[in-house]
C-alpha cells in the first residue's frame, strides 16, 4: 500500500516577504498581531543540523499567540512543548479542537490532550480519524489569521530524523477567512477520508498576490 506523499505547492508573488525581526530577542516576534502578510518557510533535513526545533517552534508560536481559536489536524502530536501550549489556551478560554489520525488512538499526545479536550458530543474538540487512510495533513490555525503547514507531524524523533518543509502563513482576517472558511471542517472531514485528496476552498488560499494550494499527491494517482 502506497502512503500518500504530502506536497506542497507555493506560487509566491508577495512584493514582500517579512522572514524575520530584526529587533529584540524573540524570533517570532513580528508574528504578534497576526495581521502582517507574512510567508515563512522552513527547511529541514534530517540528521545533525537539521531544522525540527523551528518548525516545531513556529508551530508552538502559534498556538501561543492565539486568542480565540486554535484548530489543528495532525498525524499525530507527541512534542511536549505543542502539547503543553494546546494545554495552556485550553485552559485559558481558547477554543481549541485538534484531529488526529486513527493511529495516534494509543499515543501520548492523544492521552494527554483527551484529559482535557471532549472526545464525544456536539461541542467535541478531539477527532480520531474513522477511516482506514492515515492522516498525513499536519496544519493548524489560529485565530483565523495564522497558518502552520508542515510535512511532518509535531513529533521529536520524525521532526529530527525526516527531510521535512514547514510553513508558516499569515495575513488579515477577512484575507485568510475568505479562502479557508470552515477550518473546522477541515479538521473533521477534510483530512480524513475519501475527501482528504481533493484540492478545493479548503486547502488552498489567495493571500493577497500569493496563490497557495497544499495536496495530496498519492504515489498510484498522481496529481498533475
Amino acid at each position: 500500500m502506497f502512503r500518500d506523499i504530502f506536497r506542497i505547492v507555493c506560487l509566491l508573488l508577495l512584493p514582500t516577504i517579512f522572514a524575520c525581526s530584526q529587533g529584540g530577542s524573540d524570533p517570532y516576534g513580528f508574528l504578534l498581531d497576526g495581521r502582517n502578510e507574512t510567508y515563512l518557510p522552513i527547511y529541514s533535513l534530517a540528521g545533525k543540523n537539521n531544522s525540527g526545533a523551528a518548525i516545531e517552534a513556529s508551530l508552538t508560536q502559534l498556538i501561543l499567540f492565539s486568542k480565540s481559536t486554535v484548530y489543528c489536524s495532525f498525524y499525530d502530536v507527541t512534542s511536549p512543548g505543542v502539547l503543553d501550549a494546546l494545554l495552556l489556551k485550553k485552559a485559558g478560554g481558547v477554543d481549541v479542537r485538534i484531529g488526529l489520525s486513527g493511529r495516534a488512538a494509543q499515543s501520548t499526545g492523544y492521552e494527554a490532550l483527551s484529559g482535557a479536550l471532549t472526545t464525544t458530543g456536539r461541542d467535541r474538540q478531539l477527532w480520531i480519524s474513522d477511516s482506514s487512510g492515515e492522516n498525513d495533513l499536519n496544519l493548524c490555525v489560529g485565530d483565523k489569521t495564522r497558518i502552520w503547514l508542515s510535512t511532518v507531524p509535531p513529533m521529536p524523533d520524525r521532526l529530527a530524523g525526516e527531510a521535512a518543509y514547514s510553513a508558516y502563513i499569515q495575513s488579515g482576517e477577512d484575507d485568510v477567512a475568505r479562502k479557508f472558511s470552515t477550518e473546522l471542517d477541515l479538521v473533521t472531514h477534510g483530512s480524513f477520508g475519501p475527501n482528504k485528496q481533493k484540492l478545493d476552498r479548503r486547502n488552498y488560499w489567495l493571500i493577497s498576490d500569493a496563490s497557495i494550494g497544499v495536496y495530496f499527491d498519492p504515489a498510484e494517482n498522481t496529481i498533475t
